[in-house]
């Protein structure tokens, strides 16, 4: 039986400090018909869906000490089309948490490969802008992946100190694992949220604040670009079909309470401005995770509208797995109930030294190819420049 030389460790951002995991208990990697021990290695032979059903079917207003995270791919939104040993979710707990203080920043030297020129980039538009007119779809968020290597050799906690270093640029939905035994990691600044629970007069708040609409911005113009932003008809049509979508899918929650608190509001990452809403419903003290994830997961503003259909269409666009990239990782740690949308976010191969990246953009009649392409990397400028 194999052993993992070095611990698992999973990382997140909470109130401008740090914390991690303290004394692993579970690490599964969840397959369709097997999981993996991620501390001995050791494959079980196993419903993979029904443990995970284990942890989604927790209540959400459930209380613990322990600290309970639950990475779901983005495949697991298309599991009739999922590979044999393909993932579909980690799942980790930890006895508690602890504060952890970050490394020093350290001076990196890296190179971007697009994996897509704007020539194969343009043909996927083309084809999804097909949809659009036959009225398959509204709404399509188109991705490619990156290529980031590294040349000065570096360990995952100097590359997460590197990108967490400063705490005006952390996201605030980010996290980061590393698994020693499958020798990656994963690393989200994310700035957005799928859900967030919180109990109010004994009932449960479900907030989900979908992010569309962005432009680059300098250290000088945020207000200006902000009005740009705002009045911008293309961006506008994004975000109110993602907020339509988003609130017919917190309906299957609780149709009665369904309220859009900000129907547009803005949003400051590293180098650009997005603008979001946020929609909320009330519901029983008897929700469980899975109820969530069935109704909200994958994220709207990742995907399109309407959701199933475009899933389909992207599978065919991209041909290429998302992975943790665009799924969504659930926390649940004392009050804390959220759970991200994993935009920026990286996969970090530690023999290799490099990061698999995606960087994605809303279509939509409105759009432009050129400044949808443009938009894609002020997305991966975005992630890079923390590195």
């Amino acid at each position: 039986m194999k052993i993992s030389p070095k611990p698992i460790q999973f990382f997140f951002p909470y109130k401008d400090k740090i914390f991690s995991g303290k004394n692993l208990k579970v690490a599964f990697a969840i397959y369709l018909n097997k999981k993996r021990d991620l501390k001995t290695g050791e494959f079980i032979e196993c419903s993979g869906l029904s443990e995970l059903d284990l942890y989604l079917n927790q209540k959400v207003v459930k209380r613990s000490s322990h600290l309970q995270v639950i990475h779901l791919f983005y495949e697991y939104s298309f599991l009739d089309k999922v590979l044999e040993n393909e993932l579909i979710a980690l799942i980790l707990e930890f006895e508690s948490c602890k504060e952890v203080r970050l490394n020093e920043k350290r001076l990196l030297s890296f190179s971007v490969e697009k994996q897509v020129t704007k020539a194969g980039y343009d043909k996927r538009y083309q084809r999804g802008r097909q949809h659009l007119l036959r009225g398959d779809c509204y709404q399509y968020n188109l991705t490619i992946p990156f290529h980031i290597q590294l040349k000065n050799t570096i360990d995952a906690f100097q590359l997460i100190s590197n990108i967490w270093n400063r705490k005006r640029d952390r996201g605030a939905y980010g996290h980061a694992t590393i698994i020693p035994l499958l020798e990656k990691s994963f690393i989200s600044n994310s700035p957005e949220c799928l859900f967030q629970a919180y109990e109010e007069g004994g009932d449960v708040l479900i907030e989900t604040m979908p992010i569309k609409g962005t432009v680059k911005i300098s250290d000088n113009d945020v207000l200006e670009r902000w009005e740009e932003l705002k009045s911008s008809d293309k961006n506008q049509a994004e975000l109110f079909m993602i907020t339509d979508l988003l609130r017919n899918d917190l309906a299957k929650i609780n149709s009665k309470t369904i309220k859009v608190c900000t129907l547009k509001a803005p949003l400051k990452v590293p180098g650009m401005l997005h603008q979001y809403s946020k929609i909320q419903v009330r519901t029983n003290r008897d929700l469980r995770f899975r109820d969530i994830i069935k109704s909200l997961f994958p994220g709207g503003s990742i995907t399109g509208a309407p959701k199933k259909r475009v899933i389909e269409i992207l599978k065919e666009l991209e041909n290429v797995p998302r992975g943790l990239y665009c799924g969504s990782t659930i926390i649940s740690y004392g009050k804390i109930r959220a759970a991200s949308i994993n935009i920026r976010t990286a996969e970090f191969l530690h023999q290799k030294n490099s990061l698999s990246y995606h960087a994605g953009g809303g279509v939509t009649l409105l759009s432009d190819s050129q400044e949808e392409w443009n938009e894609i990397q002020n997305k991966v400028d975005s992630f890079t420049r923390l590195l």
